[in-house]
């Protein structure tokens, strides 16, 4: 290559790069109530230690709040799902409702 000039500003966003990915921040958290059996607190502890989350404990129960962007929202209900029993989502609607129609349609496979 040789000759290389810049012609023109292709970046037409008027936000920076942060700017722009706290707009993709989802307004709720996921929040999901663990029961300790078999260690499911440690192991929630790991899987979304990527985000940002807040555990709170009341009568041997604990609270998970998870914060996320829109695009981490299918890994996000994968990991969920892949907890079975010991753990319950408790909001949004939306998410509960997603993945009760996954393992409705999983179970009738």
């Amino acid at each position: 290559m040789y000759d290389i000039k810049l012609t023109e500003n292709i970046w037409n966003e008027k936000k920076s790069p942060a700017e722009m990915l706290e707009t993709k921040r989802c307004k709720q958290p996921i929040i999901v109530e663990i029961s300790d059996d078999i260690n499911t607190l440690a192991r929630a502890n790991i899987l979304f230690s990527m985000y940002d989350t807040i555990i709170t404990e009341s009568e041997g129960k604990y609270q998970l709040e998870i914060e996320y962007y829109d695009y981490e929202i299918n890994e996000l209900i994968k990991n969920l799902i892949s907890f079975g029993p010991y753990i319950k989502v408790i909001s949004p609607t939306e998410i509960v409702d997603s993945i009760k129609k996954i393992i409705m349609n999983k179970s009738l496979v």
